[in-house]
């Protein structure tokens, strides 16, 4: 009847845990390691990495500094102060001034370690200077990343950019086949395919081989486009 129904219901609802019940049920624990312990879990992701020499690789060439803590974190993705880091390292520029007079941005104090690669890659124009935030804990993605790449490439290399824009200029290029012909980068993902910067970054997929060039980029794969770029000029090259 309705009425046993109701009385069903009750004590349904009565024999689940209370928050005081459920707020008193002891949290698992999970150990944490030691430093050397990081350092050895570090050292096998990057043994069991497909971006090994490629990591290493940037590692000798100075272009990655590591953690503080000495782990390298090959699977983490990287933020936008890191990668202004990473290519005012790839110029082979001194290292830069580490508090500079003022914020390069509003959202980027001249007290952070960043601070002082943003405002030399703003003041080279790799940057934009029209807009007042950076977003440097955002991580990048592959294209943006790929985009800042391309820029430096053609600043090291000036001899190379009639091919560049000949190969930016054929879409047939493309060797990704989740990439719109009509979208921002899709000059640049065509003169990196036919340059061979992306080679070994496909992932298999539906469409065939993918590129995600929306998502973040990991160090791992940060080092691969780093290496197929620039690995001559940094002397690394194998």
């Amino acid at each position: 009847t309705a009425q046993q129904q109701t009385v069903t219901a009750t004590e349904e609802t009565t024999s689940e845990p209370t928050a005081t019940e459920e707020s008193t049920r002891p949290e698992p624990t999970v150990p944490e390691l030691t430093p050397e312990e990081k350092i050895a879990e570090d050292k096998k992701d990057i043994e069991e990495s497909p971006d090994k020499k490629f990591m290493e690789a940037m590692i000798k060439a100075g272009i990655f500094k590591g953690n503080s803590d000495g782990t390298f974190e090959p699977n983490i993705s990287i933020n936008r102060s890191e990668v202004a880091a990473v290519f005012y390292r790839v110029l082979g520029l001194p290292e830069p001034v580490m508090n500079p007079d003022t914020d390069p941005y509003s959202d980027v104090s001249k007290e952070a370690w960043y601070a002082g690669y943003i405002q030399e890659m703003k003041d080279m124009k790799f940057v934009s200077a029209k807009v007042t935030t950076y977003g440097p804990e955002v991580y990048s993605s592959k294209v943006e990343f790929l985009k800042f790449a391309m820029n430096v490439y053609k600043l090291l290399l000036p001899e190379e950019i009639e091919e560049i824009k000949a190969f930016e200029s054929d879409l047939t290029n493309i060797k990704f086949d989740d990439v719109n012909e009509e979208s921002w980068y899709a000059a640049d993902m065509a003169a990196a395919s036919a340059k061979g910067f992306l080679d070994g970054l496909g992932t298999e997929c539906r469409k065939g081989t993918c590129f995600y060039a929306n998502g973040s980029i990991t160090r791992g794969n940060a080092s691969q486009i780093l290496y197929n770029m620039f690995a001559e000029i940094l002397g690394v090259a194998e």
